[in-house]
């Protein structure tokens, strides 16, 4: 078996995680602390364990970032500890800028109705708003004719004509907003 096939077992306070050398150091082009130490030139035949005093999320979510190049903050990770790991690891600046980006990102707050089914008043179909997007709802604006809508001229095969979000009729609106919105 080849070194950068053989298993790691990184040591994160008692959680223990298996990568190979390859995993590690192909994560990104530069390199960065844990690509550094595990690097040919420092590893010998028989060490095969790396303790680290770091949390163990924090330190997968910076490993997924980079692997995905996309933003994976694990459960329970705070972005303020991260940001920081990775600065002190030298992680490449564009991961470091995801970070720093969802931490300025202003969190929406939850409404306890977000994972209550509501029905569309445009399209009549059970939607939740917490996976309301701006492609969910789906329609035309009037009936069939012929086999084809009236509105378009497509038939009920061909995609609908009207594509936005859900929306919700004026009592669950109310509902969903308290009694002051509209």
């Amino acid at each position: 078996m080849s070194v950068t096939k053989k298993p790691i077992e990184l040591s994160f306070r008692g959680e223990s995680v298996f990568m190979t050398r390859g995993d590690i150091s192909g994560l990104v082009d530069e390199e960065w602390f844990l690509s550094v130490i595990v690097g040919d030139d420092y590893w010998k035949e028989d060490l095969n364990r790396l303790e680290i005093n770091e949390d163990k999320n924090t330190v997968m979510s910076i490993i997924e970032t980079m692997r995905y190049s996309t933003l994976i903050v694990l459960k329970d990770v705070s972005i303020d500890y991260m940001i920081a790991l990775a600065e002190k690891w030298c992680i490449p600046e564009m991961f470091i800028e995801f970070m720093k980006t969802e931490k300025e990102t202003p969190k929406k707050e939850n409404n306890p109705l977000d994972d209550v089914i509501f029905i569309c008043d445009i399209c009549k179909t059970g939607f939740k708003m917490s996976e309301n997007k701006s492609d969910s709802c789906k329609s035309h604006q009037t009936f069939v004719s012929n086999g084809r809508y009236m509105c378009c001229g497509r038939t009920k095969d061909e995609p609908p004509c009207r594509v936005g979000y859900h929306v919700l009729c004026i009592r669950d609106k109310q509902k969903y907003y308290g009694n002051d919105e509209k």
